[in-house]
C-alpha cells in the first residue's frame, strides 16, 4: 500500500539516484567504458548469471527450511522467491518482499503474520552475514574515513541480531510464560504483539534446533553471492585479491538500504567505484564492471521471476474465483 512515508522514500531515492547518475555521467568516458565492456569473457558472465541462481534457490530453501514447512511445499517458496526478487528489481518501496509473502500467504493457505514473521528473519539473516564478514575482514582492509561508517554499522547490527537471538533462546519459557500470564480479554494491539514475540520464539527454537545445518546453509548464500562478483571481474581479466569480493559485497548490501528506484539504479555503479577505487581501478573500468553485474542480475531476476509468475498466475486465479 502507497503511503506518504512510500513516497517520501521514492522521492528520496529519485534524488539521491539522480544526483549519483549525474555525477557518473559526467566523468564516464563511455568510449572507453564500451571498450571494456567489449572485451569481457561471456563465459564467466554465465558462470555469473549461474551463481546468482544458486543464491536463490538457496535463499528459498532457507525461508522454507526456517518455516518448518512440509517438504512438498519448497516448491511454493522457491517460486515465491524468484517473483519476490523480480519485483525487487521493478518495482520501488522493495515492494518484492510483500510479494514474495502474499504469494506464499495466498497459496500456501498460511498464517499471515507468521510467514511475514518467517520473512523477516529470513531478510534479517542476510545482514547477519553481511556484517559477520565485515567484522571478519575489517582487520585486512585499510578503510578510508568515508566508509568507516559502514564498518560501525555492521559491527552494530552484527551485535544487536547475536544479542537478541541468544537473549530470546535463553529467556524463551521466561517471555513465554509472562505473555501468556495476561487475561486474553488485553487489547488487539497487546494481541498482535504477543503473536509477534511468540512466533519470533518459535523461530529462534527453530534455528536452534540444527545450528551448523542453518549456518551451512547462511555461508552457501554468501559464497554464491560473491561467486556472481567474482566472476564478473574474471570477465573483465581483473586479478584483484578476494577481499575486494567480500569488500564490494558489504557495501553494495548497505548501499541497498538505501531508498532505491527500480533496478538499484546508481548503486551498482556507486559501490563499484568505491570499492575497486581501494585498489587502483580507474572509474571507466569499475563502471564497466558495475554494468555488467547489474546487467547479469537483471537477466536473471527478470527471466526466472517471469518464469515463476506464469507457473503460479492458474493457481492465482484458481484462488480467486474459490474466494
Amino acid at each position: 500500500m502507497i503511503n506518504k512515508k512510500n513516497i517520501i522514500s521514492l522521492i528520496i531515492g529519485i534524488v539521491l539516484t539522480s544526483i549519483i547518475v549525474s555525477i557518473i555521467l559526467n566523468i564516464i568516458d563511455w568510449t572507453e567504458t564500451w571498450e571494456i565492456i567489449k572485451t569481457v569473457s561471456f563465459k564467466y558472465l554465465i558462470f555469473g548469471c549461474l551463481s546468482i541462481l544458486a543464491s536463490i534457490f538457496v535463499r528459498s530453501f532457507r525461508w522454507w527450511k526456517i518455516s518448518t514447512y512440509p517438504k512438498k511445499e519448497i516448491h511454493l517458496f522457491i517460486k515465491a522467491v524468484f517473483i519476490g526478487y523480480m519485483g525487487n528489481f521493478l518495482i520501488p518501496f522493495r515492494a518484492g518482499e510483500l510479494i514474495r509473502i502474499w504469494v506464499v500467504y495466498k497459496l500456501g493457505n498460511k498464517n499471515a503474520i507468521k510467514i511475514t514473521l518467517l520473512s523477516i528473519t529470513d531478510r534479517a539473516t542476510d545482514f547477519l552475514i553481511i556484517s559477520s564478514i565485515m567484522v571478519l575482514i575489517i582487520q585486512f582492509v585499510n578503510l578510508p574515513d568515508q566508509l568507516k561508517p559502514i564498518q560501525f554499522f555492521s559491527i552494530i547490527v552484527f551485535i544487536i541480531l547475536i544479542s537478541i537471538s541468544f537473549i530470546g533462546f535463553l529467556y524463551k519459557y521466561s517471555i513465554k510464560n509472562y505473555l501468556n500470564s495476561y487475561s486474553k480479554n488485553e487489547g488487539k494491539f497487546f494481541k498482535l504483539f504477543k503473536k509477534l514475540i511468540l512466533n519470533s520464539i518459535e523461530i529462534i527454537e527453530t534455528l536452534s534446533k540444527a545450528p551448523f545445518s542453518f549456518l551451512f546453509i547462511f555461508l552457501l548464500v554468501a559464497l554464491f553471492d560473491m561467486l556472481s562478483i567474482w566472476f564478473v571481474m574474471l570477465s573483465l581479466g581483473w586479478s584483484l585479491p578476494l577481499i575486494s569480493v567480500a569488500l564490494y559485497l558489504v557495501i553494495m548490501s548497505f548501499a541497498s538500504i538505501l531508498p532505491a528506484t527500480p533496478g538499484y539504479i546508481g548503486l551498482y555503479q556507486i559501490s563499484a567505484i568505491v570499492t575497486f577505487g581501494l585498489y587502483d581501478i580507474g572509474i571507466n573500468q569499475a563502471f564497466a564492471y558495475s554494468i555488467l553485474l547489474q546487467g547479469i542480475t537483471a537477466f536473471s531476476y527478470l527471466t526466472f521471476g517471469s518464469f515463476a509468475l506464469l507457473l503460479i498466475t492458474p493457481s492465482i486465479i484458481k484462488s480467486y474465483r474459490g474466494s
